[in-house]
């Protein structure tokens, strides 16, 4: 038995429609940031797609990070970091008049994913972690 809505798909669909976000997403009127991770065992990451996608088709603000071999939550330390960057400088743009940054302005092509350095951004840690 499902655990949320409480009955099967089957016994009550329209339910599920109201439940379903995607079926609102044209009232989406703020900025859209998400992560998708491939190996996320919580919420499937197509899910995610779609609702990004959804969002572009509609000409709203979106922006998805995709972090392969991550689960819902981000257990590598280099994902962390990156992520955490990126978080920053949405939130910089949006609430702090900061500069757009590039990825956000231009993408991040395939190819290029996950290859920004990042990692000057952070300061030495004095007890040795």
């Amino acid at each position: 038995m499902p655990r949320r809505i409480g009955v099967a798909p089957w016994e009550n669909p329209k339910l599920y429609l109201e439940n379903s976000p995607i079926y609102w997403i044209d009232k989406v009127k703020t900025p859209y940031l998400t992560m998708a991770n491939d190996e996320d065992d919580a919420v499937p990451w197509q899910q995610g797609i779609q609702f990004f996608t959804a969002m572009r088709r509609l000409g709203k603000e979106a922006y998805m990070f995709t972090y392969n071999g991550e689960k819902h939550g981000l257990r590598q330390r280099e994902n962390q970091k990156h992520w955490t960057v990126h978080l920053a400088e949405y939130f910089d743009y949006f609430l702090k008049d900061a500069p757009k940054p590039d990825w956000m302005e231009h993408g991040v092509p395939y190819l290029e994913k996950g290859k920004r350095d990042v990692t000057p951004l952070f300061k030495k840690s004095t007890d040795g972690q």
